[in-house]
């Protein structure tokens, strides 16, 4: 009786390690009878116009003066690029566009100006969105930053007395 319990017992061993091990064994035969596909990744194009920076942080301006900040871009597309337009984020903004056809390898810049006196003082971050062909349509954002001090008065002789 214990010869037979002690067959029972290696049988169902047996049995479990080759149910277990049989999804394995299947996983490797599947595999290695499929033909080998090399993966093909298809990237998306990149645009053509690379720019040197897409902030400039001008730190604290003075309102009086006229800021500027200019963003020069090179075509390192195999095309030529044409740039449809700057179209900036506020009536403040004044960009300039230095060229609208770019062959492959040129270089262009947009300056960016703004007179702040009648802006509000603070932090101020702007921008400009270049809408261009090349020849997908595209839009790239460059940043325009800056900081305008506290306004402050001052008034001299501190009294001043008006007499009818």
């Amino acid at each position: 009786m214990m010869s037979r319990m002690r067959t029972f017992s290696l049988g169902f061993r047996e049995l479990a390690a080759v149910l277990g091990f049989t999804p394995f064994v299947l996983a490797v035969f599947v595999h290695a009878a499929r033909p080998s596909v090399p993966l093909s990744i298809s990237l998306p194009d990149r645009p053509a116009l690379a720019f040197d920076q897409y902030l400039i942080d001008l730190g604290r301006v003075q309102p009086t003066t006229e800021v500027q900040g200019t963003f020069v871009f090179e075509n390192r597309g195999q095309q030529t690029v044409d740039i449809l337009e700057v179209v900036p984020s506020c009536g403040c903004l004044q960009p300039q566009l230095s060229t609208r056809k770019l062959a492959p390898g040129e270089t262009g810049a947009v300056i960016v100006r703004m007179q702040p006196a009648n802006e509000l003082p603070g932090r101020k971050e702007y921008y400009a969105d270049i809408r261009y062909t090349d020849p997908l349509p595209r839009e790239t954002r460059v940043t325009f930053r800056l900081e305008l001090p506290e306004r402050q008065l001052a008034v001299k002789p501190r009294a001043l007395l008006i007499y009818q």
